[in-house]
């Protein structure tokens, strides 16, 4: 899995963004002051730790204990502190594994390093939760390392597209001469319009979003999303059967109007997972984990408590 004989380390940093900046704190202006003392409370609680595996620094966050795990794999931002208020939630009850995603170029590598983390930490197997982007990288880890996952659970995802991997795989080669301002717009162009407008629980949300991709995401961050994305779309096609013999369980989670998800996709994600369990939200687009973060955290909990 990883590079035999290179010395693995863990640290625990301080964390990588510093709400202070005044750079930084413009952002948040209009974030309510209580969630922003919640934000700084978790920044303060939660720091990252850093694993070095094959050469790639991996950032990590984790949170709760026990036996009972959970993997929480980020969206396309690949920052595990977008997902604190889950964190929190679900580490209530377990243990909790958050990593951000390191610039490489491919999902295998992404699923091998989540694995190592596993290993770092001890963790045998966990119930792999993947959201959006994180979804992708969720399906390629169930299907490489079924035996580290319990369960799976994909929220707001889609399957690999080739048509979308021809398009992603030729504007990327374009990608590392581009000027970062010009990758910057091409990527917020390529998640616009996935949030509700005007909806008090996405304010901090935006803020995060404005900040990560200006202050904190690098070209080669966002070169390695892009070019993870046309390797999904081009190398891999799922089957209802990829996890046949697997005992887990599989929970699909969508919207009835998110964009990234249309009806086809995710009648097409229910026939990839025969026998799995549905829940649709309604009127949360592609932001049902924030819209509706008490009813998302409770539909999860459920399955996790009811599978075997």
């Amino acid at each position: 899995m990883m590079a035999g004989g290179e010395q693995r380390h863990t640290m625990v940093t301080s964390q990588l963004i510093s709400l202070d900046d005044p750079k930084v704190g413009r952002y948040y202006a209009d974030v309510p002051p209580e969630q922003m003392a919640q934000l700084r409370a978790f920044l303060a609680e939660y720091p990252y730790r850093r694993h070095r595996m094959a050469g790639v620094d991996w950032q990590y966050i984790t949170a709760g204990e026990g036996d009972d795990a959970l993997v929480l794999l980020p969206g396309a931002l690949g920052r595990a502190e977008t997902a604190w208020q889950l964190i929190l939630a679900f580490a209530q009850r377990r243990r909790v594994l958050a990593p951000s995603y390191p610039p490489v170029t491919t999902m295998a590598l992404l699923a091998e390093g989540v694995a190592g983390l596993m290993q770092h930490e001890n963790i045998a197997r966990a119930a792999v939760l993947g959201g959006s982007y994180g979804g992708f990288v969720a399906q390629v880890f169930a299907r490489r390392f079924a035996g580290q996952t319990s369960r799976l659970i994909l929220s707001h995802t889609a399957y690999p597209d080739t048509a979308r991997g021809a398009q992603v795989k030729g504007a990327a080669r374009w990608f590392p001469v581009l000027p970062m301002s010009m990758l910057r717009s091409v990527y917020r162009r390529s998640t616009s319009g996935l949030l509700p407008e005007e909806h008090p629980e996405t304010v901090l949300a935006d803020a995060q979003y404005d900040h990560i991709v200006d202050l904190v995401l690098t070209k080669r961050d966002l070169v390695g999303m892009y070019r993870r994305i046309a390797d999904y779309d081009t190398n891999y096609a799922f089957a209802p059967g990829d996890l046949a013999g697997w005992p887990g369980q599989v929970l699909l989670i969508f919207a009835d109007d998110d964009p990234g998800t249309p009806e086809t996709v995710r009648t097409h994600m229910q026939e990839l997972y025969p026998g799995a369990q549905l829940h649709l939200f309604y009127g949360t687009k592609h932001a049902a984990p924030v819209v509706k973060r008490d009813e998302f955290v409770a539909v999860i909990e459920e399955f996790l408590n009811a599978a075997g």
